[in-house]
């Protein structure tokens, strides 16, 4: 086999697949995962190429004028301190005891009473107290760096949104995982143009035990768009990360600029739509976000629209609204 490079690809291939696909496919055969500060400069969205335009900075980064462009990246208090309050809220509710009502036997319900009093089902007057088990939450904030972003001018609202939810989690002290996911044409391709293929590329700014300091929020800032990107092998490898959670409730929170699936069309739709029903009936809370758009609703994806960094609030009212409706 050592001989042979088509047939040591072919194993390779294999053992990728088996470990992160639940299905073979053809044109995806590799996966490179790469860890920050670890691969710091040494994977191309991470690489020293500065793409201003795209607000690549480091943490000491300043201006023409010497004002730091940190503050570009970093949404205000007056901003983020209602959007903590509402995510408390969020977070509270989902673990309340809640009332079912409209039963025939259990606690007398008094609201009840005076609307069914004289109806014909007087007996549904009745009610039971639910109190849900102990939720704990396990959180993936997972970001688009394909070179669409750079084309649409959205990477630097992406990277602001991602950062405004990340500060958000941790001062909540909810474990979450940041990743930035892109792609690549296999190398085999780019020489012979002829069997197309693609490699996925996964970039972990923070795992479930790093912290989320100036180091892990530089490799948020440091990000920058390169070529494309495979959605449903996205979703895919990123719910396989949630499942190695035991916390009850588990929530993807997908940023995208909107195009999606652009490259290897017909593989990443059938992935995405497998995947759309594997989070339904796996329970996992799956909210995209669409930086200027919330076009993946047309696939079935619940996509929330952000525009600029102070739309978070949206994201987390509809985050609630989601959470509620799965435990009701």
């Amino acid at each position: 086999m050592g001989g042979d490079p088509g047939l040591q690809r072919a194993v390779d291939k294999a053992i990728v697949q088996n470990k992160y696909f639940d299905a073979p496919s053809s044109t995806v055969t590799g996966l490179h995962i790469y860890e920050w500060p670890k691969h710091d400069r040494r994977c191309e969205a991470w690489s020293s190429m500065r793409q201003p335009g795209e607000l690549t900075i480091r943490r000491h980064d300043t201006g023409g004028r010497g004002q730091s462009l940190w503050d570009i990246l970093v949404t205000p208090e007056e901003v983020l301190q209602p959007a903590l309050f509402e995510m408390k809220r969020v977070f509270a509710d989902n673990q309340r005891t809640r009332d079912q009502r409209n039963l025939k036997k259990g606690r007398l319900d008094g609201r009840a009473l005076g609307k069914r009093a004289w109806q014909r089902e007087p007996e549904r007057l009745y009610k039971k107290h639910e109190r849900p088990k102990k939720r704990d939450y396990a959180v993936i904030v997972a970001g688009d760096c394909s070179w669409s972003q750079h084309l649409g001018k959205t990477m630097v609202v992406t990277k602001q949104a991602m950062f405004a939810q990340s500060e958000l989690l941790h001062r909540m002290g909810i474990p979450f995982e940041v990743w930035a996911n892109t792609a690549a044409y296999t190398e085999e391709y780019k020489r012979t143009r002829e069997v197309e293929g693609y490699d996925m590329i996964m970039n972990q700014i923070k795992s479930w035990s790093d912290p989320w300091n100036e180091k892990q929020q530089e490799g948020l800032s440091w990000l920058h768009a390169v070529e494309t990107n495979l959605d449903g092998h996205n979703l895919e490898f990123l719910r396989k990360r949630l499942m190695q959670s035991a916390a009850t409730d588990k929530i993807l929170l997908y940023y995208t600029d909107g195009e999606m699936p652009a490259a290897n069309y017909g593989d990443e739709l059938d992935v995405l739509k497998r995947e759309l029903e594997t989070y339904k009936r796996m329970n996992i809370t799956l909210l995209g976000v669409g930086i200027g758009t919330d076009s993946p609703r047309e696939y079935g994806l619940d996509t929330v629209r952000v525009d600029n960094k102070g739309d978070i609030i949206k994201v987390v009212k509809h985050l609630g609204g989601v959470l509620m409706n799965m435990h009701r």
